[in-house]
């Protein structure tokens, strides 16, 4: 009996001990899963926090670029605000301490050395590609080079984005390359390039005179396509000392060439100091379709306008040309829907009024104006001259109508550009 008894209490002795045993084991499971959970929740909120403080650091400098706009005369005139699909390209004139403090604040890049990966065997460079194969470039300096002379010298490597940038000699020229490492593109730019901070941008700030070209150019990094969405030459000043404030802030100083280098280049411009800008690139909040390429190519083709389309990716707009005649056109817009055409011929005066209205209304119904070419047919204008210029105010009232710029018929030497425009809000 007193066996039994105790053989029952050794049993009921081990299964308390399974059950604690089962319930520290699912305790220890949940505490696993909730400290993993714990885990992944704090990560979360660390990177949107870290976000959070990345816009609002920011829209500080945004805030501070304006706050420090200078509005009076600009003598070194800024590039315009360009569009490029869904980016916004913005420039301010902004002061010279504004400008200095900025740049004290500029974010570098890390970058690994070129002849990392690139193999020098007598002056033939093997640059390994990811996909395991290589390109190669040679030197050729020797006494029979002649014009194909070339020098090659390796500038960056940005081993996160696979990005190489070499550059070459070739006479007094001198040419710039990025290439992809993953799929081997390459594509050349006007200058040496600096990169944002996130490596999604890369900027050219390029000075030359003559073998050389002088403007900006800003290359889009951040995937397996290199591609130049913005690029603009400048005619009277060049772009110096940038940096990068943020991802997507750059600052530099607007710089005016030289006494002998404006003698060189026949540019007749008075001294004038250094003025500072600052470049914001954003995401545009576009209210209407800005896809010029579609929309101004679709134009194109409903038109009544006979003649070889083609598509200009550095001016974003279509050309017809047909015999002595060239026309543009150019649809769309992010803040006003805007259609333009021009049209560049030759032959009448520009006294000949009656003449000129007549090649307006042709004009404007091949383009399908038909506000404008009932304006024109009803003399619901009002006409100015000018040396060289005649432009015609349009009388256009009601509601729900497109805005219509002056029509305008410039002479420039022996030919005729009319432009007409129209644009909605």
């Amino acid at each position: 009996m007193r066996f039994i008894i105790a053989l029952i209490v050794c049993l009921s002795l081990f299964n308390c001990t399974q059950q604690s045993s089962k319930k520290q084991e699912t305790t220890v499971v949940e505490t696993k899963t909730i400290t993993k959970h714990s885990q992944v929740q704090n990560q979360t909120d660390s990177t949107h926090s870290l976000k959070q403080e990345h816009s609002e650091k920011v829209n500080d400098i945004v805030a501070f670029i304006h706050e420090n706009k200078v509005n009076s005369k600009v003598n070194l005139p800024l590039p315009e605000t360009k569009f490029y699909k869904d980016w916004e390209f913005r420039f301010v004139n902004i002061s010279a301490e504004a400008y200095h403090k900025l740049y004290e604040q500029q974010l570098t890049r890390e970058e690994e050395s070129p002849w990392q990966i690139v193999e020098d065997k007598d002056s033939i460079f093997f640059i390994p590609l990811l996909n395991g194969q290589y390109d190669t470039l040679t030197n050729n300096t020797g006494p029979d080079a002649e014009t194909e002379y070339r020098q090659w010298e390796f500038d960056h490597y940005w081993k996160d984005k696979n990005l190489i940038s070499y550059s070459s000699d070739m006479w007094e020229a001198r040419g710039h390359l990025m290439k992809n490492l993953d799929k081997g593109q390459t594509i050349w730019v006007w200058d040496d390039q600096l990169l944002s901070p996130d490596g999604n941008w890369a900027y050219v700030g390029a000075m030359g005179l003559i073998h050389h070209y002088n403007g900006i150019q800003l290359i889009k990094t951040d995937n397996d396509t290199l591609y130049i969405p913005y690029k603009e030459e400048i005619p009277n000043w060049y772009p110096d000392s940038a940096a990068w404030v943020s991802d997507n802030i750059l600052v530099f100083n607007r710089s005016q060439f030289n006494i002998q280098d404006r003698e060189i280049i026949d540019l007749q411009q008075p001294d004038y100091p250094n003025e500072y800008t600052a470049l914001i690139i954003k995401k545009s909040d576009c209210t209407f379709n800005n896809d010029l390429k579609t929309l101004s190519l679709e134009w194109a083709n409903e038109t009544k306008l006979k003649g070889k389309i083609s598509w200009s990716e550095d001016k974003q707009l279509c050309h017809i040309f047909h015999y002595d005649k060239k026309y543009t056109l150019r649809r769309g817009g992010c803040y006003h829907f805007g259609e333009t055409v021009t049209k560049e011929t030759y032959g009448n005066s520009l006294e000949d009024e009656d003449e000129w209205i007549d090649e307006l209304i042709q004009l404007s119904e091949a383009v399908n104006f038909s506000r404008i070419k009932e304006l024109l047919e009803n003399k619901q204008y009002n006409i100015e001259t000018k040396e060289n210029l005649l432009l015609l105010h349009l009388i256009n009232d009601g509601e729900d109508l497109p805005i219509i710029e002056p029509i305008s018929i410039k002479r420039i030497g022996q030919k005729y550009i009319i432009t007409i425009s129209q644009y909605y809000n």
